[in-house]
């Protein structure tokens, strides 16, 4: 009885065609996005650094005992010192040699020619 009283209020109707194009377009939208943001990981991921170089950590032993590692570019082995094992500064400059210090510890050494210019 009370049917009557109300009006009869209904959402318009949205043509079914309308509605499967709606659906569509974001569908493809969302493909697209994960397309590209795939495209943008793998060039990412594939960036190199051509300056980064990294060499192996194994040492070899020079004549005075010190040992010396590998350096980039070509991961040859460092000249081993000039340095020899000099107790004071006084042998160091009777043998021609030149005291330093180096390092945050400041440690002395005796440096032989060829010097580092």
């Amino acid at each position: 009885m009370e049917d009557y009283l109300l009006p009869k209020h209904r959402p318009p109707e949205i043509p079914e065609k309308q509605t499967d194009i709606k659906f569509w377009m974001l569908r493809a939208v969302f493909v697209v996005g994960v397309i590209l943001t795939g495209v943008w990981y793998v060039y990412e991921a594939n960036k190199t650094d051509t300056h980064l170089i990294a060499c192996t950590a194994d040492a070899k032993r020079c004549p005075d005992g010190s040992y010396v590692g590998r350096e980039a570019p070509d991961c040859a082995f460092a000249e081993c010192p000039t340095h020899k094992n000099v107790s004071n500064r006084i042998n160091c400059e009777q043998e021609g040699g030149r005291w330093g210090k180096f390092g945050l510890a400041q440690s002395e050494y005796c440096d032989f020619p060829p010097w580092d210019q």
